[in-house]
Parts: structure tokens; C-alpha cells; sequence
């Protein structure tokens, strides 16, 4: 089950996830026990040349964010067939897109579920809630002047509610993605 429209500020994060944190601030494993969940990717992800099996998202968010990463290759796929043309095979179209996907760094997988604060805050991260992901930290770090994130691939998930951290007005974010509207 996907959130339709997503929160905004704490308040409602805590309404409509649940608080991950204890009384005495630490995590709340049996929060992480009922809304933490794994899903595999529908291709391929490597987080520091490792593969990545599965990635650990909000039970809310899952089906959600398995259908932004199948639009996120759907949509390489797309891209490959209007460079090269529609005559290849299927095992040559995904060779072709694994290439795409890997030059672009979108199979870089660079988190999701963390129970942290902001960096520099004590306020909780939305990694903490397992609302967010990060992707290819390597060209798109935090507080850079520029990432190269893909265009498209912003509007696959603002299309979904999902905020982009390369639209902060203060430090810039530019691998990160939450499905919340503020905090």
C-alpha cells in the first residue's frame, strides 16, 4: 500500500509511519520489527562494488518504491531503444541498459533504512524512518554545489510525492530521495 499524497513535518511523518524512536531515543525495534520491510530490486544494485540483494524501505513504501526502480528501467530500456534502435535481442537490450543504468549510476545503491540524526542535527533523519534512499552518494554528494542526477529520474519519483534533495533550498542533497514533502 503506497501513501497517496505524503506528510509533511514531523508531526505528520509520526502520523502517518510511526516514530522509530524509544522513550529513551534510542530505535524502537519493535517499530522496526512491524514497518520495516525488504524488497529486491527489479535490477540489478551494487552498494560499494557489493551487490545488494534487498533494500530495507518502509512497509508502506514498498510496492511504491519496487515500481519506481521498474520505471527507472523501463525507462533506460526506452532510452536505449531510441539510440540504438528497435532490432536487438532481449539479452542485448538489457546488456544495454545494465550499461546505461551503470554510466548514469543508477545502480548505485547508497541507503535506506538508517536509525541516524541529520548529519550536523539531532533531529532524526528520514532515513530513520525508512522513508528515504540515497543513489550514486558518489557523483551526487551532499552539500555539492551540482550532482548529476538525471532529470527523469527526479520526475519518476516527484511523480510519486517524493521530495529530491538537489531541490533544498539550503544544503543541497543531490542523491537523496524521501517520501515526505518537508520535515
Amino acid at each position: 500500500m503506497a501513501v497517496a499524497t505524503k506528510p509533511h513535518g514531523l508531526a505528520a511523518i509520526i502520523r502517518t509511519y510511526g516514530n522509530p524512536r524509544d522513550a529513551d531515543g534510542s530505535l524502537n525495534e519493535r517499530w522496526a520489527a512491524t514497518n520495516v520491510v525488504q524488497i529486491e530490486p527489479p535490477y540489478q544494485l551494487y552498494y560499494q562494488g557489493r551487490p545488494v540483494r534487498q533494500i530495507s524501505i518502509h512497509r508502506l513504501l514498498a510496492d511504491e518504491l519496487t515500481a519506481i526502480y521498474q520505471e527507472i528501467w523501463n525507462s533506460a530500456r526506452l532510452r536505449v531503444k531510441q539510440t540504438v534502435g528497435f532490432n536487438k535481442t532481449t539479452a542485448e537490450y538489457d546488456i544495454l541498459t545494465k550499461k546505461l543504468l551503470r554510466n548514469l549510476g543508477l545502480d548505485a545503491f547508497d541507503g535506506t533504512f538508517v536509525f541516524r540524526p541529520i548529519r550536523g542535527s539531532s533531529r532524526l533523519s528520514t532515513h530513520a524512518f525508512a522513508i528515504s534512499i540515497d543513489i550514486d552518494a558518489a557523483h551526487n554528494p551532499l552539500g555539492a554545489t551540482k550532482g548529476r542526477m538525471p532529470s527523469w529520474v527526479v520526475d519518476i519519483f516527484a511523480k510519486r510525492g517524493w521530495l529530491w534533495g538537489g531541490r533544498y533550498k539550503g544544503r543541497k542533497d543531490w542523491m537523496h530521495f524521501q517520501a515526505c514533502t518537508g520535515y
